[in-house]
């Protein structure tokens, strides 16, 4: 027996599975010595869990020593292996793997390195040390270039420090998925801070679009999401081709989520605005 993994038995398994699983994932090989696919997948299984550094733990059960654990995680054919993690069976699968399937397998539920760096960089956030969590994240990226997770707490970071471009620049290249698309379209409709709202209303008054686009956006910006939208629909009516009244419009549904009863009721006024 190699020193990778440890025995375990009906008596042990709560305390050596189910709670250390709560600490770090578990992987059970359930096997029998007269398996011989059980011989063949033993090797693999003791080369990803060393090469993980610790990552996860991997535990044998000789189903005919200990029939009772057997039995419970149904154990018909072996080899079984079944991956446990707060206390849960999250993954398994039966029968000799190749290393390449086997690593896969573990994937699913062992944090990778650039999962590690994120979790890192949240905290170096949670300390005050922006500084030191955007290298964090920019190194993240560097390392796994669509991590979904390090793209979008980048971003993040960004937005926090008003750094728009850069926010929306990282975002470019993220994986759409809604937490993407929310945190974009917060970014567009972000405008100056330093606006003279009456001189918007004014020029908008007067039929300047541009002046109209900015208004809503200041609107938006305080918290004033029904005057926005009414500026907005109201520069849609006058111009039908205005892409950026439009864009800022499902921007503001975006963010508002498609159950918000004004998203309901301005999506219906928009449709009628273009069509």
């Amino acid at each position: 027996m190699s020193d990778i993994a440890i025995n375990v038995s009906d008596e042990t398994f709560v305390r050596d599975v189910l709670e250390r699983s709560k600490t770090v994932p578990v992987v059970v090989d359930l096997w029998a010595p007269w398996c011989g696919p059980c011989r063949a997948l033993t090797p693999i299984l003791e080369r990803v869990a060393e090469s993980a550094n610790g990552a996860f733990d991997l535990v044998k059960i000789n189903i005919d020593e200990n029939p009772a654990t057997a039995q419970k995680l149904g154990a018909r054919s072996i080899p079984l292996v079944i991956a446990f993690k707060d206390g849960e069976q999250v993954a398994s699968f039966v029968g000799a793997q190749p290393e390449g399937a086997v690593r896969r397998f573990v994937d699913q539920f062992v944090p990778s390195e650039t999962d590690l760096m994120v979790e890192d960089a949240l905290k170096a956030r949670a300390r005050g040390r922006d500084g030191d969590a955007e290298t964090i994240l920019k190194a993240a990226l560097d390392n796994d270039v669509q991590h979904a997770k390090a793209r979008l707490t980048l971003a993040g970071l960004y937005n926090d420090a008003g750094r728009v471009d850069e926010a929306l620049e990282v975002l470019a290249k993220a994986t759409p998925s809604p937490e993407v698309d929310q945190l974009r379209a917060t970014l567009r409709l972000k405008g100056s801070d330093d606006v003279d709202v009456e001189d918007l209303r004014n020029k908008a008054a007067a039929g300047d679009a541009s002046a109209a686009l900015a208004l809503g956006k200041a609107l938006i910006a305080a918290g004033e999401t029904v005057a926005a939208l009414d500026v907005l629909i109201a520069l849609v009516k006058t111009k039908p081709t205005n892409a950026d009244a439009k864009q800022a419009m499902l921007d503001v549904f975006n963010v508002l989520g498609n159950q918000d009863p004004l998203v309901r009721t301005y999506r219906a006024k928009l449709a009628q605005a273009l069509f």
